[in-house]
């Protein structure tokens, strides 16, 4: 089985995710409650470490909260609504150099992957194809992306 990587978890170094032993902090940035509450047990049941989500309905929100406290990784919701302005995908791009970023999409938005793929995002998922072990899924790879990034 590979490993797969934690940043910010226990210091300096990167540990292997499954190894863990602490808490995941997780920024959320989804302005659907019903989503928000999914997102929240699936990666409780699913990622076999603690977790503690803070949930922010808007990108502004959530620039604050990273402004205040770290996380070690976020989930954005591409439809919340102030990510249509102009600078907020750049927003998105400049989480990513520092963070796992996992992003949700509409399938209408499929048309987007491109930026974010250009914005360097380490995992996406369509809402449609959302389940608890898909998601835990794709956070455990970002985490692993954003090692490699690291390295490289």
């Amino acid at each position: 089985m590979r490993a797969v990587y934690a940043q910010g978890l226990t210091g300096a170094q990167a540990t292997p995710f499954n190894s863990l032993r602490g808490t995941v902090k997780v920024l959320l940035v989804e302005d659907s409650p019903p989503l928000e509450k999914f997102i929240r047990a699936a990666l409780t049941q699913r990622l076999g470490v603690g977790i503690r989500m803070e949930s922010k309905s808007s990108l502004s929100q959530a620039l604050d909260a990273l402004r205040c406290e770290p996380f070690d990784a976020i989930i954005v919701d591409f439809s919340v609504s102030d990510l249509q302005v102009p600078d907020g995908l750049e927003r998105i791009g400049a989480m990513a150099r520092r963070f796992p970023v996992v992003v949700l999409i509409d399938p209408e938005q499929t048309d987007r992957l491109i930026t974010a793929r250009d914005l360097r995002i380490h995992s996406w998922l369509v809402k449609e194809t959302l389940t608890p072990s898909r998601l835990a899924d794709h956070v455990k790879s970002a985490f692993e992306l954003q090692d490699i990034r690291k390295r490289i």
